[in-house]
């Protein structure tokens, strides 16, 4: 998992002498901050409706909690409704796959 000490490592084995102080340190927390904003651009509300035939990994919960994690490709929602699989699977959120793998 990417925590904290993680992310700090990787912003701080970027330094740059040239920036000075002040400019290091904000390129740190321009790296961490866009870290985290990639960890949230990634995940897709359960509402919107992904790409017919991409794999994706998606979240079960039930009582907010997350209680299953899964990879399907999907399929043709004009025969089964996204809406219905969201509900029949407690699908809270999902990502594409390809966004996770190296380019």
């Amino acid at each position: 998992m990417i925590d904290e000490k993680e992310i700090r490592k990787a912003a701080s084995s970027k330094h740059n002498p040239a920036f000075g102080v002040s400019g290091y340190l904000a390129a740190r927390t321009a790296f961490a901050a866009g870290v985290e904003w990639f960890k949230k651009a990634l995940w897709h509300d359960a509402s919107e409706t992904p790409e017919e035939g991409e794999q994706i990994l998606y979240t079960a919960t039930e009582g907010g909690e997350i209680v299953d994690v899964k990879v399907t490709t999907t399929a043709l929602y004009a025969f089964i409704p996204w809406s219905e699989v969201v509900r029949d699977f407690n699908i809270s959120k999902w990502c594409y796959i390809d966004d996770l793998l190296p380019k």
